[in-house]
């Protein structure tokens, strides 16, 4: 019997359109880098925007997440999956999740293969073109020699699990290389737990912010955005825009440039495919 199987690029999902038109714009770059189908599937919360949110991108549809997806996969016939995460690190979505989904669904409707392909950021031995990816992003916001910049501050959503927050502090230590010597490398967070079990998060990027104010009459400040797609706090609308905002309203010798995300690099689908190639 010939195996039927689909490839997916999944990430945690968002209640924003832009996040999941994101996702499939990035999985529609991939299909054609690879010559290969693949489909963009959210692992939670897209199913709960309304479907004229989309306008006519999904076809009147609301967008279908993990669960609904691979259980219509397996009703059709599917009997192989090829999983590839746009996770920065090893994240419970793909520690538990993704592979509790899938054991329950084999309970339910019989034996299937399935993969999960590497994160976007490997521990201990790291990416180097996410670290480049990520330096790039900061040339866009000056010149090649970042000149203008007095610091850059790399931002991240914020982890209770140590094991998400070493990626960034390994990216951290790999893009300090490209900078010039004398621009300090900083890590803040847009979400921290309470507690100092949670310190490992680092400050939060309105406290950063505040205490370079404070100390530098005047500092232009580079933010470097370790997120994939615009959300909550990403993108234009989001909590960074409107924290570095309120920080530079509120202290005049302070400047702040955003730098893009992620996923809006190109070089993101090279990263993406050679994670697909190492599970083909």
């Amino acid at each position: 019997m010939t195996s039927i199987q689909r490839i997916i690029l999944v990430d945690n999902g968002s209640r924003r359109p832009d996040a999941v038109l994101n996702l499939r714009r990035i999985a529609g770059l991939m299909s054609e880098r690879s010559a290969k189908t693949i489909d963009a599937v959210p692992l939670q919360h897209a199913d709960k925007i309304p479907s004229e949110a989309f306008g006519d991108a999904l076809g009147g549809k609301c967008m279908a997440t993990f669960v609904e997806y691979v259980e219509a996969a397996l009703i059709s016939g599917v009997d192989g999956l090829l999983i590839v995460p746009m996770f920065f690190g090893k994240s419970r979505a793909i520690t538990s999740f993704i592979p509790d989904t899938l054991n329950a669904f084999q309970k339910t409707h019989g034996k299937f293969n399935w993969s999960i392909a590497d994160e976007l950021c490997p521990l201990p031995e790291g990416e180097p073109k996410l670290t480049r990816l990520l330096f790039e992003n900061l040339q866009t916001l000056a010149d090649e020699k970042l000149t203008k910049i007095d610091c850059v501050v790399l931002v991240d959503h914020g982890s209770p699990s140590k094991k998400v927050t070493d990626v960034r502090v390994k990216l951290a230590g790999q893009l300090a290389s490209y900078l010039p010597e004398h621009i300090p490398l900083l890590q803040a967070v847009m979400e921290r737990r309470e507690g100092p079990e949670y310190d490992f998060n680092g400050p939060l990027l309105q406290d950063l912010l505040e205490k370079l104010a404070r100390e530098n009459e005047v500092i232009n400040v580079a933010i470097s955005m370790l997120f994939l797609s615009p959300g909550r706090h990403a993108g234009e609308g989001g909590d960074i825009a409107e924290i570095c905002g309120y920080a530079t309203q509120n202290h005049p010798g302070l400047t702040v440039h955003i730098a893009p995300l992620v996923g809006e690099n190109p070089l993101l689908i090279d990263l993406l495919c050679d994670r697909l190639q190492g599970i083909l």
